[in-house]
């Protein structure tokens, strides 16, 4: 059977680069424009990561580059409207305009950042791939149903290239990368994330909580099975209690795939669900950051905080999805096993203790190869030469 689905797969592809023969010589009918770069994020839906952070530099930065942000949320497209900035809806004339002429498309999850019909001329547009984030967890890009990958395989297929310029935050990520893309190394360029240059803003996080004299940051990261962040005798009341007496502001910020099961979930004193997509402006507020797999935990590295590590499933997580890295090796912090056990690590914090910040700056070195502000130059630079 298998052999039987590549087989159609391959004829398929070979009848699209036949097909669409005329359309590569209509492409040269619309001109492209170098000075034309679009922007998308996270399948279209949000104003978020390396490429908002990207976008921002562009817009403030390079006077003679016009970046202009596409999205299919109303809700991110009138926010942008009201700060007045270059932002279109996919489909508009206007998003469709600068679809077919911009020269440069930059997403940081994949193709469905931007509207397909970015890709109708593939051969005449530079594909960038920000990415979002340094690679923990092992990742599946061929996931999916059975639709999704023959759609997959098809787009492909009749794109008939891979991304242009792919930016790491280090080098222990271009071999992995030039897996997860199939790429050669030389396209793979060690650059900084954008959106870690956002850390270095330490824009102030306001909230209506009073006497509180330390902030912590819950970002659990998603799952592709059932689990509840909230088990493993996680109790709220006394849980609030205890940030309440301690005078601690507790911020949940949940995975965008599982906000709509979470987000109604508490309502208490000391605990506050982080409502904006972005997070990155605001992360030099936080004095402590509780994750389990997220990759968040290199960049929080820049800051060189407390971290504690909640891999309540770990046996589970690493035989369903698997990890690039040792777990135990690369994440410089306590284990916690339970919420209690999150109790008391917290409460080693509080009174001083602190047995992981040599490890933290170690890693950090290793993952985050610039630390000055300037990643987003670093990518624009790269995205001249492969331009030129």
């Amino acid at each position: 059977m298998k052999k039987i689905y590549n087989y159609l797969i391959k004829l398929a592809a070979f009848i699209i680069k036949i097909v669409s023969l005329p359309i590569y010589l209509i492409s040269f009918l619309i001109p492209k424009n170098n000075k034309i770069w679009i922007f998308g994020s996270w399948s279209g839906k949000s104003f978020s990561d390396n490429s908002k952070a990207f976008f921002l530099y562009i817009e403030k930065n390079i006077k003679h580059i016009n970046p202009v942000w596409l999205t299919k949320n109303k809700s991110v497209l009138n926010e942008l409207r009201c700060e007045s900035k270059n932002a279109y809806y996919f489909y508009s004339l206007k998003g469709i305009y600068y679809s077919l002429v911009a020269k440069v498309a930059i997403m940081s999850t994949s193709w469905i950042d931007l509207p397909l019909i970015t890709f109708i001329f593939p051969w005449r547009i530079k594909l960038i791939q920000l990415w979002h984030g340094t690679p923990l967890k092992r990742m599946d890009l061929k996931a999916g149903t059975l639709k999704e990958k023959i759609l997959r395989r098809l787009f492909i297929s009749y794109l008939g290239r891979e991304y242009d310029l792919v930016i790491s935050a280090n080098q222990n990520n271009v071999k992995i990368y030039t897996e997860i893309f199939n790429l050669e190394t030389n396209k793979i360029k060690v650059t900084g994330q954008p959106r870690n240059d956002l850390i270095f803003l330490n824009k102030k996080f306001y909230h209506n909580r009073k006497g509180i004299k330390k902030i912590c940051l819950y970002m659990p990261t998603w799952r592709n099975y059932e689990f509840d962040i909230f088990g493993n005798g996680f109790n709220p009341k006394s849980f609030n209690r205890f940030l309440r007496d301690n005078e601690i502001l507790f911020v949940i910020k949940i995975h965008p795939n599982e906000v709509e099961m979470y987000k109604d979930e508490l309502n208490y004193s000391n605990i506050v669900f982080w409502e904006d997509r972005d997070i990155y402006p605001f992360l030099s507020n936080f004095d402590i950051l509780l994750t389990d797999y997220s990759s968040i935990y290199f960049d929080f590295l820049i800051l060189n905080r407390s971290i504690i590590f909640t891999p309540f499933d770990f046996q589970e997580y690493s035989k369903l999805n698997g990890f690039y890295y040792d777990y135990d090796s690369v994440t410089p912090g306590p284990k916690a096993k339970d919420w209690d056990d999150v109790i008391n690590h917290i409460q080693d914090i509080l009174h001083g203790i602190d047995k992981y910040k040599e490890k933290r700056s170690m890693i950090n070195r290793n993952f985050n190869k610039y630390q000055d502000g300037e990643n987003s130059e670093r990518v624009f630079q790269e995205i001249m030469k492969v331009i030129s």
